[in-house]
């Protein structure tokens, strides 16, 4: 575990930000975010709601309004309880005051799958996993989650030109280190990694897979984690982020 691990710099952990932010609240664990130092960002992507093709929406406003005029009566699919996805599905029914039914799955996967289906209305996903279906028409973007339209997604409008406004949500990866690692560790690993965050062949791993590379200093992952900590910590105060 790394949290328990030596703090020399040679062991670290790559990570979202909810498997030490979310996941606390959600289950026992011997860990919270105080036991991690923060090192840097590996990748970023943004999330996208997308339906069937033939699906009655065809405007992430049509979506939402429906699920705001009858509770319930929109089936949306995620990838798991604490997911990022899930999380920003939370935040999406604050935001708006829209009322779905979430549908967990284990996996974006499955939660694909059965959108192929038909046996949910629409899903929340990563970019990254979703955007093949979409490319291929199998698929229909509703709306990214992103502050602006997705350099591999750019038909598909961001929520802001939906309608909903100050609302974003990325899948963000990073490094991080036990507490208590050093600071000049910590900057000569921040170093590295964002210089190999400039390599073609990184670059070019990351674009294939839909993200782009988060080159960033410690300090601000350390935002990131602390953001997503609080997030989780307000809904789980409001009754919202449990186990099932």
């Amino acid at each position: 575990m790394v949290a328990r691990a030596n703090p020399d710099g040679h062991t670290l952990l790559v990570t979202t930000p909810n498997a030490i932010t979310v996941a606390p609240f959600m289950v026992k664990t011997d860990y919270t975010l105080k036991q991690f130092a923060p090192v840097g960002g590996l990748g970023s992507s943004s999330q996208v709601v997308a339906v069937q093709p033939n699906s009655e929406f065809k405007t992430m406003q049509q979506l939402l309004d429906k699920a705001k005029s009858k509770s319930g009566a929109v089936t949306i699919g995620h990838s798991g309880l604490g997911t990022t996805n899930h999380i920003a599905l939370l935040r999406l029914e604050q935001a708006t005051g829209a009322r779905f039914t979430a549908v967990p799955f284990k996996g974006s996967g499955p939660a694909i799958t059965a959108l192929l289906g038909g046996q949910i209305d629409a899903i929340i996903d990563q970019v990254t996993s979703s955007s093949a279906n979409i490319k291929a028409g199998k698929f229909q973007g509703l709306a990214v989650f992103s502050d602006q339209r997705d350099r591999f997604l750019p038909e598909v409008p961001t929520l802001a030109e939906a309608g909903v406004g100050d609302f974003t949500s990325m899948t963000q990866s990073g490094l991080v280190a036990p507490a208590g690692t050093p600071a000049p560790i910590i900057d000569e690993l921040n170093k590295a990694l964002n210089e190999a965050l400039k390599a073609e062949p990184v670059l070019n791993r990351l674009h294939n897979s839909g993200s782009i590379a988060l080159a960033i200093t410690p300090q601000q992952w350390q935002d990131i984690l602390t953001a997503e900590w609080e997030t989780a910590k307000t809904l789980h105060d409001q009754g919202k982020l449990a186990a099932e």
